[in-house]
């Protein structure tokens, strides 16, 4: 027998499987304000929709990608060009 999630049962209408992913709702979305808690299955299609965001799964947060923290950026740094600011007066 494996632990549960600790996030009950999923929220889609009918499906008997335990909840492992959080889908915060946004606007435009109709759920917009509004978490809910669902199966594997139903997290990936609801977190697909236009307003939708999958803000945990499997008892983990889920960090978005933020802009400008990608390889490209990283790699700036080490093409030997000084950053605009270095912490001196």
């Amino acid at each position: 027998m494996s632990a549960g999630s600790g996030l009950g049962g999923c929220s889609w209408q009918r499906c008997g499987h335990q909840a492992v992913a959080v889908v915060a709702f946004g606007l435009p979305h109709p759920l917009a304000g509004i978490k809910r808690a669902y199966c594997e299955f139903h997290a990936a299609d609801v977190a697909g929709q236009r307003g939708a965001t999958l803000t945990v799964a499997g008892g983990v947060a889920v960090q978005p990608t933020l802009p400008g923290l990608d390889g490209e950026a990283k790699d700036a740094s080490a093409s030997g060009q000084r950053p605009p600011w270095d912490g001196r007066r």
